[in-house]
C-alpha cells in the first residue's frame, strides 16, 4: 500500500515537472522576445546577431542549470 502511494506521488511529481518545464518554456519565450525587441528598437537591427549569440549563452546555461537539478533530485530518491 505504501509503495503503491509512492509511486504515485512520483507520477504526480513528474508530471509537474513536465508541465512546470513547458511553462517555463512559454514565459522563457515571451520575456527573451520582449528583451530582444527592446534591444533593437534602442540599438537597431543591426545587433540582432549579438543578441542571437548572447540568447544560445543564456540557453545553455539555464539548460546546464536544470541537468543538474535533475541530477541532484535523481540522487536525492
Amino acid at each position: 500500500m505504501i509503495t503503491l502511494k509512492l509511486i504515485h506521488l512520483q507520477q504526480r511529481l513528474q508530471i509537474y515537472l513536465m508541465v512546470s518545464f513547458l511553462s517555463s518554456v512559454n514565459l522563457g519565450t515571451t520575456v527573451g522576445t520582449f528583451i530582444a525587441g527592446l534591444f533593437i528598437a534602442t540599438l537597431g537591427s543591426n545587433y540582432v546577431i549579438l543578441i542571437g549569440i548572447l540568447a544560445c549563452f543564456i540557453n545553455v546555461a539555464m539548460i546546464v542549470v536544470r541537468n543538474n537539478m535533475m541530477k541532484y533530485n535523481e540522487q536525492c530518491s
